[in-house]
């Protein structure tokens, strides 16, 4: 993700499968965002751009790979990936 004061641009690419690196789609969108980082709920920032991009996809996908926390904490608050999930 990038951020400027309005938007935000996320990219995304869809590999052949788990075992391959051949890249099948590459994938940028741009997003209308005015969402501001918060400590423990990063996903208010991220998961609209994402699913976003995922719109634009072309590829059917058996997986999707994010750099974030499924869960937060002890007490396993969902994070960005169980909220993509």
């Amino acid at each position: 993700m990038s951020y400027s004061d309005d938007s935000a641009l996320a990219a995304g690419m869809v590999i052949e499968s788990w075992e391959s690196n051949v890249v099948v789609e590459r994938l940028t969108v741009k997003v209308d965002s005015r969402a501001s980082y918060i400590p423990g709920k990063f996903y208010l920032r991220e998961l609209p751009c994402i699913v976003e991009l995922l719109k634009h996809v072309e590829h059917p996908l058996e997986c999707i790979v994010v750099d974030g926390y499924v869960t937060l904490g002890a007490d396993e608050c969902p994070g960005l990936g169980m909220r993509l999930w």
